[in-house]
């Protein structure tokens, strides 16, 4: 009976985690656009109403990613992490992929990709969704 409990608490605690990570992270991209804008039409008042709470959410990201990554980075991927934050992970494999044509129109060669360049493929595409450019196939 306790290991179902153990169990039933683990299993929470990852989907809570999961969940808090994502929305975190929704959350920091929405409020930087939001901050962005505002910035840019000189809305001031909407500026420093937004910055401390973009800043919080993205602290919140920050303080999230590392135990997200450690946990379900390395379920989703198979192996340890070898970096502290989970886009890093993701672009690492995401860079080991082949791509033909220029940087701009670059188009993806599927065959013989590994289990963990189909995560990153699925990850970046899931996290470019949400915020463009988030994860790219080159450095800098």
């Amino acid at each position: 009976m306790q290991a179902l409990q153990l169990l039933t608490v683990c299993a929470v605690f990852m989907g809570a985690l999961f969940a808090a990570t994502l929305i975190a992270f929704y959350v920091a991209v929405k409020l930087k656009r939001a901050y962005e804008l505002a910035h840019r039409e000189e809305r001031y008042l909407h500026v420093l109403i937004l910055w401390p709470l973009y800043i919080a959410s993205a602290a919140v990201t920050l303080a999230l990613d590392p135990p997200f990554n450690f946990l379900w980075g390395s379920l989703l991927f198979t192996e340890r992490p070898h970096e502290w934050l989970f886009t890093t992970r993701v672009e690492r494999h995401y860079r080991t992929l082949k791509y033909v044509g220029s940087p701009l129109n670059a188009v993806l060669v599927k065959q013989s990709t590994t289990h963990e360049q189909r995560m990153a493929i699925f990850w970046a595409e899931f996290l470019n969704s949400i915020d463009r450019y988030h994860v790219t196939m080159y450095k800098g």
